[in-house]
């Protein structure tokens, strides 16, 4: 028969077998998954030459696959935009262009050519420049930039948008009044030629920052109806585009076409006009 401390022995060694194998087994059996690999990422730099020609976008760090938009526009009328490049070779001839990222970081040039204009250059259509003044300095703001060019012998609409408690007085080509209306049908003469809008403080009276149709005591003009023929329609809208290209129809109501009235008429007005047909 066993002994008691024969029966220790025995159960001690076995139980030290059993650990043993269970050990080795459980460092056979360990096979932790590896972490994924982080994804990379690759730079995409982005650049204007010359540096001062242009503002450009895009650049960052994106994972392979991202589509990127790439975009470009110029500081100054004097340079003109001539293609995106990468790896010494064009990649797009367009200011806005989307990229797929590929591996590995890359650099992308916006590409410029300093193109000033040059007065004795030959052109097919003859321009000139309107610059405009107010009269005093913060009495108002036109409907147009200074210094934009038009069309020699086409009549463009100028307004003023008086700011308050200033009262308009007229429109000033050097000492010369040339109208009393506001807005003003402006025919562009072959020079370059600076317009003031003078105006007077006048705290009592309110004004009227958005003025009138020129020659027509209209104080109540209905928005959207730039023809003026008493409706807002397909006609309207037409007008309106023409005028934001520049060929503003003879008898443009700039009063009615700033739709929004944030005395600034562009292509928001286009769309609430065309909301307002949509809506009848």
């Amino acid at each position: 028969m066993m002994t008691q401390h024969r029966l220790i022995q025995y159960l001690t060694a076995w139980l030290f077998l059993l650990m043993a194998g269970g050990t080795a087994m459980a460092q056979d059996d360990f096979d932790p998954v590896n972490p994924p690999e982080p994804q990379m990422l690759n730079r995409i730099r982005v650049v204007a030459v010359p540096e001062d020609a242009a503002y450009v976008s895009g650049a960052g760090q994106y994972t392979t696959g991202t589509t990127v938009t790439l975009r470009t526009s110029r500081r100054s009328a004097d340079y003109t935009f001539r293609c995106w490049m990468a790896d010494g070779e064009v990649c797009s001839e367009e200011m806005e262009f989307n990229y797929v990222v590929g591996s590995g970081n890359k650099v992308f040039t916006a590409v410029y050519d300093y193109n000033p204009e040059s007065p004795a250059e030959p052109t097919l259509i003859s321009k000139r420049r309107i610059y405009l003044e107010c009269d005093p300095a913060d009495a108002c703001s036109f409907n147009r930039a200074s210094g934009e060019k038009a069309e020699v012998g086409q009549s463009q609409t100028i307004m003023a948008y008086a700011n308050q408690g200033f009262v308009f007085r007229g429109w000033y080509r050097g000492d010369d009044k040339l109208s009393d209306s506001n807005p003003f049908a402006f025919t562009t003469p072959d020079e370059d030629v600076t317009l003031t809008a003078r105006f007077e403080f006048d705290p009592d009276s309110p004004g009227d920052p958005q003025g009138g149709q020129e020659g027509v005591d209209n104080p109540d003009v209905l928005p959207g109806d730039v023809n003026g023929d008493g409706l807002v329609d397909i006609v309207d809208v037409a007008w309106l585009i023409g005028h934001l290209l520049g060929s503003t129809p003879e008898g443009f109501v700039v009063t009615a076409a700033d739709v929004n009235t944030d005395t600034t008429v562009d292509t928001a007005d286009v769309t609430a006009v065309v909301n307002l047909i949509l809506n009848k």
